[in-house]
C-alpha cells in the first residue's frame, strides 16, 4: 500500500486545533449539546468545511477525528504528567517542566483544561483518614440503564452508603 493521500501536516493539526475550540460540541462535557450525536456529526461536517477553506483540500471526517482524538489524548497525559510534577515536588525546575510540556501542541490545546477532570483518582491504597474521603465521594456506581441517566445535579453525596444505596434505589424505581 502507498502513501496516505489525507496526510494532515503540522500547519492543518494547528488549525484543527483551533477550528474544534469553535465547536463546542465536540470538546466539552458542560455544553448541553455535547451528548448529542447528530448535533457532533453537523459539527465535525463544520470543521471539516473550515479547514477546506483554510487549505483547499478534502478532508475525511473519520480522519480528522482520529486525529484529533490523538491529539487530545497525549494533551490529557501531558496535562497529567505536569500536575504530578506540581503535587510531588514543592519546587518544580524549568527543565522538568519544559520536558513535560515540549509537545509542541500542547499550549493550543490548553483550551481542553476546563473539560476533562484530572483531579484526584480512584486507588486502591487505604488512606489514613476515611472519614475526609468519604465526604468528598458521589455515587457513580449506579448501574447504567439505558433508558435513564442521572444527571450531575442529581448525584447523591455519600456519608452513609445504606442511605446512598437506598436513595439511588429509590432514583432508579422512579423512572
Amino acid at each position: 500500500m502507498g502513501a496516505r493521500a489525507n496526510v494532515i501536516s503540522e500547519k492543518e493539526k494547528f488549525a484543527l486545533i483551533e477550528v474544534i475550540r469553535s465547536f463546542e460540541p465536540i470538546w466539552n462535557p458542560e455544553d448541553v449539546r455535547y451528548k448529542d450525536s447528530h448535533v457532533k456529526r453537523s459539527c465535525w461536517a463544520g470543521v471539516a468545511e473550515e479547514l477546506f477553506l483554510q487549505f483547499y483540500k478534502q478532508y475525511n471526517i473519520v480522519d480528522l477525528q482520529k486525529t484529533y482524538r490523538n491529539m487530545r489524548d497525549t494533551y490529557v497525559r501531558k496535562r497529567r504528567e505536569v500536575q504530578k510534577l506540581h503535587t510531588t515536588r514543592s519546587g518544580v525546575g524549568a527543565v522538568e517542566y519544559q520536558n513535560a510540556v515540549k509537545w509542541s501542541y500542547y499550549e493550543a490545546m490548553v483550551y481542553l483544561t476546563s473539560a476533562f477532570d484530572l483531579g484526584r483518582k480512584c486507588s486502591n491504597v487505604e488512606p489514613d483518614n476515611v472519614e475526609d474521603i468519604e465526604e468528598d465521594l458521589i455515587i457513580d456506581d449506579v448501574p447504567y440503564q439505558e433508558h435513564m441517566m442521572i444527571e450531575p445535579e442529581e448525584k447523591i453525596e455519600v456519608k452513609d452508603e445504606n442511605i446512598a444505596k437506598a436513595k439511588a434505589l429509590q432514583l432508579l424505581g422512579s423512572e
